[in-house]
């Protein structure tokens, strides 16, 4: 079965660490809560949790969703910008998804240069077979964009299903 789409979550620098109560993964296996990793993972933590402030979530969204779009040339079925992490749902191409995600962060941390750790390393990916599952993930990151008051049909990059 060929992959339609997939769904990458990133999330910013020390936001989700090991052993979190809302569950954590490791190797591709769910893991629930474990107090002793969450509180080692905080400890050697080199900076403070990052979160993108409330008025740049529309400008960072524009700087992911555009280099996906024009310099990957991928169709951006819906982004969702929080806080603390970021959902796209993109086409799956020949491109290989790490590099897609090293991309993406990349342009994010060149424009912030904020001089310390922005993102988390790795993300998640969920992956879309059919047109079913790729609407309901659209439904879910469009949940997210309302959140934040960025309604992910109003992107200038948005492809739509």
């Amino acid at each position: 079965m060929s992959v339609l789409a997939t769904m990458v979550t990133m999330r910013t620098y020390g936001s989700w660490l090991r052993g979190s109560k809302r569950g954590w993964g490791e190797d591709g296996v769910r893991k629930e809560r474990n107090e002793m990793v969450e509180r080692w993972d905080g400890e050697r933590m080199k900076d403070e949790c990052f979160e993108f402030e409330d008025g740049m979530l529309r400008e960072i969204g524009e700087w992911i969703g555009g280099y996906a779009v024009k310099d990957l040339e991928m169709r951006v079925y819906g982004l969702a910008v929080g806080r603390r992490h970021v959902h796209v749902l993109l086409d799956s191409k020949d491109e290989a998804l790490g590099a897609v995600v090293r991309g993406m962060k990349g342009v994010v941390r060149g424009r912030l240069r904020s001089g310390r750790s922005i993102w988390s390393k790795g993300y998640d990916k969920q992956y879309c077979y059919d047109e079913a599952g790729l609407r309901a993930r659209v439904v879910y990151v469009e949940r997210h964009d309302d959140e934040v008051g960025c309604v992910g049909k109003g992107w200038g990059f948005f492809g739509g299903v």
